[in-house]
């Protein structure tokens, strides 16, 4: 079993018991005690779990942030969908800010189709990834480096955001809420997709099935603010009516 196999079975099986036992672990992953301890020590350093005497707790889930190297990874029959439908959005000559989600990122890898594209992002794997698949005019934003979202925070992002404006912003999230909007988990996130939001004349929201309905500690794009909804699925009619009322376009597979 791949190392990221295995950690993401650790996860799973955290998920149902919150507490697990090495011993446990090797009996369902099928792994020795030294290569599951370096796996608890891994996912320890990346904000995941935390390790106790002989085994290993879940941090909670609506209060840490998943590292981007597993979110990358993680629904990405999903995401796919989300990018091919976002990716339709798109016309040549546009201004477009992306932030530095990984859904995002797929919908990046889909740019090199375009001509005379201008793009604003706070993504480093996202800028790596245009400039060497896109002929696009690529801008970074600054700031402080979050190595754990690969992404740029803080004040002087946001400035640089401020001094921009676009025709269309491709933002993400962590949940979704119909009362309040997107959320996220950290502030520093929020702060800056909400800026983006703040300076695009269209504001479209990449947001898969699995976050529907969930709420974190920070809002980062409140419902009257977004323009479309991009989701893998069709959304309940509960939610449909939501976003008619806030003049939402929702746009599924």
């Amino acid at each position: 079993m791949l190392p990221y196999d295995r950690r993401e079975g650790i996860i799973n099986l955290l998920k149902n018991k919150k507490s697990v036992s090495v011993d446990e672990f090797c009996t369902s992953l099928y792994a020795s005690p030294a290569t599951i301890r370096r796996d608890l020590a891994a996912l320890e350093r990346e904000g995941m779990i935390r390790r106790i005497r002989g085994g290993a707790l879940l941090l909670s889930e609506h209060s840490h942030e998943v590292p981007f190297t597993l979110r990358e990874k993680d629904q990405t029959d999903k995401k796919e969908k989300m990018a091919s439908l976002a990716v339709q959005l798109i016309k040549d000559d546009q201004k477009i800010f992306l932030d530095s989600s990984s859904s995002v990122l797929r919908l990046a890898r889909k740019l090199d189709r375009f001509k005379g594209l201008t793009i604003l992002t706070n993504g480093n794997e996202t800028s790596k990834d245009l400039g060497e698949r896109t002929s696009a005019e690529v801008y970074c934003t600054g700031g402080r480096v979050r190595e754990n979202s690969a992404s740029l925070v803080g004040a002087q992002t946001c400035e640089y955001i401020a001094r921009h404006n676009a025709d269309i912003a491709f933002l993400s999230c962590r949940g979704l809420d119909p009362t309040i909007g997107a959320t996220v988990s950290t502030e520093d996130e929020a702060i800056v997709k909400r800026q983006f939001s703040l300076h695009a004349k269209i504001v479209v929201l990449l947001c898969d099935s699995s976050k529907f309905n969930k709420q974190y500690f920070y809002t980062s794009i409140p419902m009257n603010k977004i323009s479309v909804i991009v989701t893998d699925r069709e959304v309940s009619q509960d939610f449909y009516n939501v976003a008619k009322q806030n003049n939402i376009k929702i746009i599924s597979s």
